[in-house]
């Protein structure tokens, strides 16, 4: 009897862990290491047109509703600073950069689903009062039905160069087919080295109730050796 609620808690301990819930990403630096990681050093200024696709390196595919700039050099972000091409490597990535006023999208059909993806953010502000712009995230499943979105407002000094955040989704499954984000109306976003990892990452919430089932079990097996 003892066995079999042992047995009975380690799957529920598993089928907790398996439904952990989504989490945003928002950090000063990478959350996680990337199987794929996406670049855009090799464009030097490529202009896409609205609704052009372009692949990226193999991995992706990019697409977006205005004129945008895949492997820009320079953007002034006003009251968030600069973004520069750059010779060395800084938190926010190396060489060029995608450039847009948005709304940009990341389809990963070719390398398929994710269930992390970030990328380095910034986007520009007013030099002048509050910092009101936000970006917003949204993750896709393959109906292209929203999986979860979020909105950021990211706020660097106005003499800052090449600052942001690292903004993306971590899920329990590997789930996410494309990644959208969108500017408020009027500013432009700037971002670099899109990561891409197929591995989720279980929660802690989720470890604990692993451990906890595991300890139940190691506890029933030491108590039938020591009847034994």
């Amino acid at each position: 009897m003892k066995t079999s609620f042992a047995r009975l808690a380690l799957v529920a301990t598993l089928a907790a862990a398996g439904a952990a819930h989504a989490a945003s990403i928002v950090s000063p630096t990478a959350t996680f290491a990337p199987s794929i990681l996406v670049d855009f050093d090799a464009y030097d200024g490529l202009q896409v047109a609205a609704g052009s696709p372009e692949l990226l390196n193999g991995n992706a595919f990019f697409v977006s509703d205005v004129v945008s700039t895949l492997g820009a050099n320079n953007q002034d972000l006003g009251g968030n600073g600069l973004w520069g091409a750059r010779s060395d490597l800084t938190p926010t990535g190396s060489g060029n950069f995608v450039s847009s006023t948005g709304p940009v999208l990341f389809g990963f059909l070719l390398s398929g689903p994710q269930a992390q993806v970030g990328a380095y953010f910034n986007l520009s502000q007013p030099l002048e009062g509050a910092k009101d712009a936000m970006l917003t995230l949204t993750a896709y499943s393959a109906a292209n039905q929203v999986l979860e979105s979020f909105s950021y407002k990211v706020d660097t000094s106005w003499e800052s160069y090449n600052e942001g955040m690292f903004l993306g989704f971590s899920r329990a499954n590997a789930d996410i087919y494309s990644f959208g984000v969108t500017v408020s109306a009027g500013q432009s976003l700037v971002l670099d080295n899109l990561h891409l990892s197929a591995a989720p990452v279980p929660e802690p919430a989720s470890i604990a109730l692993l451990a906890a089932g595991l300890a139940v079990v190691g506890g029933v097996a030491r108590r039938r050796a020591r009847r034994d």
